[in-house]
């Protein structure tokens, strides 16, 4: 399995890092920096919520144990024995999916809500996206006042596979087009989590070129990435 240690405690408002290593040999398999940011770890809570679309449902991953929510929900339940967990993540799922869900989150009365953001099959016009992305974030946080820990995405520039916008992601390579759409979807969750102080951002690091072996041949996080996933929320907590 995989290990993340922060370096830079919790709680500062410091540039900190991540060394990802083997456990068994100890060998560095990825060194994440993770860039400046409100840090406020959540002291009492006894309901989660979980939010998002194929990784956040667990898929990929060889039990529902291993899945970033249940990894999660672990280390949460370590200090918060009675803390309930309730994954409202849906496989494929949308924003119009997500707002659809507005009235389950509420009624689950978070203290602390994940979000696995979907970013919408990219035909989507991406300006709505964004606009609709906001209007949900807000009315969360409204409804709950929980802090949303919101991962970002950074796709990596080494995984386009060419300009050819005709056929769809194989999810091991972007088209010039999709890369494009995903950077911009991306700087728009960094900029909404800029503006507002309940949301939480996560720098998570596209793996698929670096590290294929924490995903699945369908491009869904394994059991490793689903750990890579879950460490790095729980270094924001």
């Amino acid at each position: 399995s995989l290990t993340l240690t922060a370096i830079a405690p919790k709680g500062t408002d410091l540039t900190s890092s991540a060394l990802i290593t083997d456990q068994n040999t100890g060998t560095p398999k990825a060194n994440i920096e993770f860039e400046p940011g409100r840090r406020t770890p959540v002291a009492s809570f006894t309901s989660y919520v979980s939010l998002g679309s194929s990784a956040a449902a667990g898929i990929g991953a060889s039990t529902s144990s291993t899945s970033n929510t249940n990894l999660i929900t672990t280390f949460l339940q370590s200090t918060h024995s009675d803390m309930i967990s309730t994954n409202l993540a849906q496989d494929g799922a949308t924003i119009d999916d997500l707002t659809t869900s507005l009235t389950d989150i509420e009624s689950a009365s978070p203290d602390v809500i994940t979000l696995l953001p979907p970013f919408d099959p990219l035909e989507t016009d991406g300006v709505d996206w964004a606009n609709k992305y906001q209007t949900f974030l807000d009315e969360v946080y409204q409804r709950t006042q929980a802090p949303i820990f919101l991962a970002g995405f950074h796709p990596d520039p080494a995984a386009i596979c060419g300009p050819n916008v005709s056929e769809p992601s194989t999810g091991t390579c972007y088209s010039t087009q999709e890369w494009q759409d995903l950077s911009y979807r991306s700087s728009v969750l960094f900029h909404f989590a800029a503006e507002r102080d309940y949301v939480h951002l996560i720098p998570l690091i596209e793996t698929m070129k670096s590290h294929p072996d924490w995903h699945t041949s369908q491009g869904h996080p394994n059991d490793l990435g689903h750990e890579f996933i879950a460490s790095a929320f729980i270094s924001e907590m």
